[in-house]
Order: structure tokens, then C-alpha cells, then sequence
């Protein structure tokens, strides 16, 4: 949620900065405190123009004089003697920077798109969102390492990969461009050993195997169930025997895919439990109900083999590259910033995207903490996250896919972070859908 300060008066402004304390663990940097400290959140604060530049020094001294201890500012300059970063010294307060423009590699990186969907199931200590194999027809194995699921010889035709349904945004926060997806399938096709006749080649081979897609929900309770309605099909791919290079080779398949053209309400994610449930519109920005799936096409001299399914965007692919993992650590260390004086102490966290709740962006988050960790040496910087709790505490409201999944727990097991600050409203609790209104 984004939070603006309008500059009216200091109280106003005392008055705001009280009610945005907030309690979270014990990463590194805090550990310097004796004490629970308080941090305030500046948001807006790049509005004081220069016509209030004069009473900025006596602001950042009024917030240190009520007790804060830390605040966070939007797009922090140094360019004179009246910027953010030398009030904010001066004041004697300590600073985590929420940069979205100009050197932005931090937040910006923080919304990418990023998921490992292991076909044989998430592993518990990393989250309980994972995918569905049909336990009927498939079985695990392990090959050279890799553990995968693997059609039974002769299963018959039918979906045997499905998950895990749960929420894509359409476009980017800070910027509003069109999220380009790519869902990778690693897969083989080896022989089934059973299979009595000569193998046929796979070149020029027809044969379908198995069709790919990637679907959008609808679903609503039937009969005191909830019950998917209607599927969506985002997008598609038929895979025939040819397609693999031969057998026992592994194969990365890729559906490229956006969701902008997703315009039907009844997929789109309904956060409705709010304040007021009544007249509050769907998210359209958001698509409720994503899954990836495989559709075997039952052949019998051949078993196939489903290794994971890699879930990314333009920004989670180029976050792997070097290039922008050294940005990220040359800003995070203040190599490409230049602020000063005393930087180590003065910036203790990097604040990245305000409530990155979806479940895509926290492989990010993990990998760009290890790197602003890792740059970060005796001073125990890192990033810094928050997480809104929603009306329930978990994702939507069905109990299908990832929705009835603790947002919290999930969030923290993905990104590893030792704490985190918990945007949580004071709601109706625990949500009761008998309820009409909420107070």
C-alpha cells in the first residue's frame, strides 16, 4: 500500500510517522539496539519542494526528537546541502533508502518473477504452494541426480501435472509494462522397457506426446464445495515425438505468455474481504488462479519424464546474469552512489518493493538480500521487507491451490529473510463470510 504525506504541518506529519512504528525480527543491523527501535516511513517525502526546502532540517530533527531511530525515504538524493541523505545524517537518524528511479536496481529487481516448480513437490522448508502429480499414473525416480516424476508404462491419456493456482499479476508496479512470462518445462522421453516391438525413431516422428498449457480458473462453491467452474486456456503447446532430440536427452520446452488480454472479473483475484466487503471490485491487475500443466497423450513405446517447471519474467532472467548482480552490489555498498559522510553507518537497510505478497517475486527477494548481505560485511546490512497480512492471513479466500496458504509463512520460507515488517490491518478476525459488513 502506498502511503503519501501531504505537507500540511509538523504535527500532521508527527501524527503519521507515530502510527508507522512497527516490530519485526532481529536481522543483523538491529542487533546494535538495546531496544525495540522505531522506524518512520517518509513516503512522500520527495514532494517537499524547494519552496519548503528551508523547513526541512527542522523536520528530520523533530522526527529524531520524538524518538525515532530509523526512517525510510523515497528516491534519496545527495546533491546539495539540503538532500535527503544529509538531513537525514545530520539529524542523526540512520536511513533505509527506497530508490525507483535513477540507480534503482534493488526495487526494481525486487518485483521480478522467479520459481523453481518442482514436478515431484515443493519441498516443505521452501513452501507449501507446490504442484499436483496424478499418483496413479506417474511415479517419482531419481536420474543422475534429478528427481522427477515418470509416466507408468502404458498409463492412459489424461493430465498428470497440474498446480499450483495461484495469483500473477498483469503488469510491473513501478514502471506498468506488460509482465512477459515464461513458463520452462525439463522433460524426456526415454523408452519404455516393457515395449516388445522395434522403437520407432523420433525424427519425422508425429506421434503426439503431450500437450503443455497454462491455465486461468474460475471456480465457486457448489453445493457447500468450492468447485472450479470454468478453465481458461492462456496458452498452449502440443509436443510430438519429434520434438524431443532423442531418447533419454533432457528437453527445455517454453510457453511464453502475458496476461493482459485477461479481462473476464471471474479471473481476475478477489481481495474483497476488506473494511467494507460489499461493492468492492475485483483486482484487475491481477489473475487469481495460474496453473501449469501437463496433458499425456497415452503412446506405448515410450515413458515420459517430468523433471520441474521454471517460472520467470524478463526481470527474474536478467537477475541471474552477473551484470546485475554487480549493479545490485555496487549500489548496495554505495560504489555507484557516492554518499557520504558515513555511509556504513547511516544506511542500514535497503528497502525494497512496498508488500511484495506474490508468491513469483520472493526468489528475487532471497537472491538480492544474499547479494546486498554479502556486500554488506561487519555492518549486518540487508534488505528490508514487508508483508501484508490480507483480511484473512492467507492468499484468497477458496481452499484450492495456493489460496488457503498463510501469506506470511509462505513469503518467509521462499526468501529466507530473518524478519520482516507486518503490514497487518485490524480486520474482522478471523474472516467470516456470514459477515456483511466489517468493522
Amino acid at each position: 500500500m502506498k502511503k503519501i504525506i501531504k505537507y500540511c504541518s509538523v504535527w500532521l506529519l508527527v501524527l503519521f510517522f507515530t502510527f508507522s512504528i512497527n516490530l519485526f525480527a532481529q536481522p543483523g543491523y538491529l542487533k546494535q539496539y538495546d531496544r525495540i527501535p522505531m522506524k518512520v516511513q517518509l513516503f512522500g517525502s520527495q514532494f517537499l519542494n524547494d519552496s519548503s526546502v528551508v523547513h526541512r532540517p527542522y523536520l528530520f530533527n523533530k522526527i529524531k526528537d520524538m524518538g525515532a531511530d530509523i526512517v525510510v525515504c523515497e528516491n534519496v538524493v545527495d546533491s546539495n546541502a539540503y538532500s535527503d541523505y544529509d538531513l537525514v545524517y545530520s539529524a542523526g537518524l540512520k536511513l533505509m533508502p527506497f530508490q525507483q528511479s535513477g540507480i534503482d536496481y534493488i526495487a526494481k529487481y525486487a518485483e521480478a518473477s522467479y520459481t523453481v516448480w518442482e514436478a515431484e513437490r515443493t519441498p516443505l522448508e521452501n513452501g507449501k504452494a507446490t504442484l499436483t502429480r496424478d499418483t496413479v499414473n506417474t511415479y517419482e525416480d531419481v536420474i543422475n541426480g534429478r528427481t522427477c516424476i515418470v509416466t507408468e508404462p502404458e498409463s492412459p491419456s489424461g493430465l498428470i501435472l497440474w498446480g499450483p493456482g495461484y495469483a500473477q499479476r498483469k503488469t510491473y508496479y513501478f514502471d506498468g509494462d506488460t509482465i512477459e512470462y515464461t513458463a520452462q518445462y525439463q522433460m524426456k522421453l526415454d523408452y519404455n522397457p516393457y515395449y516388445t516391438e522395434e522403437y520407432p525413431k523420433l525424427e519425422d516422428n508425429e506421434t503426439v506426446v503431450c500437450t503443455l498449457q497454462v491455465t486461468a480458473s474460475k471456480f465457486e462453491i457448489v453445493g457447500g464445495q468450492w468447485q472450479i467452474t470454468q478453465v481458461h486456456v492462456v496458452d498452449s503447446m502440443i509436443l510430438k515425438a519429434m520434438d524431443f532430440e532423442r531418447y533419454g536427452g533432457w528437453n527445455n520446452f517454453e510457453i511464453e505468455y502475458s496476461l493482459e488480454n485477461l479481462i473476464d472479473e471471474g479471473l481476475q483475484a478477489d481481495f474483497s474481504k476488506s473494511l467494507l466487503k460489499e461493492g468492492i471490485a475485483p483486482v484487475s491487475n491481477v489473475i487469481r488462479f495460474i496453473e501449469f500443466k501437463i496433458i499425456w497423450n497415452q503412446i506405448n513405446f515410450a515413458q515420459l519424464y517430468v523433471d520441474k517447471i521454471i517460472l520467470s519474467d524478463v526481470k527474474g532472467k536478467r537477475l541471474l546474469t552477473n551484470d546485475v548482480q554487480e549493479a545490485i552490489i555496487n549500489m548496495s555498498n554505495n560504489t555507484t552512489l557516492n554518499w557520504s559522510p558515513d555511509f556504513d553507518n547511516t544506511v542500514v537497510s535497503w528497502y525494497l518493493k512496498d508488500e511484495p505478497n506474490f508468491i513469483d517475486n520472493q526468489e528475487p527477494i532471497r537472491i538480492i538480500n544474499n547479494l546486498i548481505k554479502g556486500a554488506a560485511g561487519s555492518t549486518g546490512r540487508q534488505a528490508y521487507l514487508t508483508i501484508a497480512g490480507s483480511f484473512n492471513g492467507t492468499y484468497s479466500g477458496s481452499n484450492l491451490g495456493a489460496e488457503p496458504l498463510n501469506v506470511i509463512e509462505e513469503s518467509l520460507k521462499r526468501n529466507k529473510m530473518e524478519g520482516t515488517h507486518l503490514n497487518f490491518y485490524l480486520y474482522d478476525y478471523p474472516w467470516n463470510d456470514d459477515h456483511s459488513t466489517y468493522k
